[in-house]
């Protein structure tokens, strides 16, 4: 009474295929398929969302002098003239770095020099404003004593 399995390359019986027109009645024993709505679809259980998805560690790491360039052209908020200049040097630093090894932070660098140039830019407008001031304020005030000596003593 032992019943030995089929064949691996034997194909179940295919069934006659129905007349045209001819209702065919569900079988309790076929497998209903899942309902499928593409845009609310999850991956089964112990399947990865997106198929051939791999999160490996970067090959590179960041190199160091960008994310120094990054910072310091950042901290020229604060201090206005030393940390833009102390950015924008390392920041061409590591790029030439990055360029020779090819290291990650490339965007860091970028923006560390483009945000120290700027910051410096800005500092040294400040500057000649501050300078135009002082300068009308004191040719004022020489006018006004040249006028009448008497009343800036």
């Amino acid at each position: 009474m032992s019943q030995t399995p089929p064949p691996l390359d034997a194909t179940p019986p295919v069934p006659p295929a129905p007349h045209p027109g001819a209702q065919v009645p569900a079988s309790p024993s076929a497998p209903v398929p899942p309902h499928h709505h593409p845009a609310a679809s999850q991956p089964e259980y112990g399947q990865t969302a997106y198929a051939g998805a791999t999160y490996a560690p970067s090959a590179s790491p960041s190199n160091i002098l960008a994310i120094v360039s990054l910072v310091c052209s950042l901290a020229g908020l604060f201090f206005w003239f030393v940390a833009p200049v102390a950015g924008i040097i390392t920041g061409h630093i590591a790029l030439s770095q990055i360029k020779r090894t090819g290291q990650q932070g490339r965007g860091m660098a970028l923006a560390g020099v483009i945000v120290g140039y700027s910051l410096a830019g800005l500092t040294v407008i400040g500057i000649v404003i501050y300078v135009i001031v002082i300068a009308v304020i004191f040719a004022g005030l020489g006018a006004a004593c040249s006028a009448d000596p008497f009343s800036c003593s």
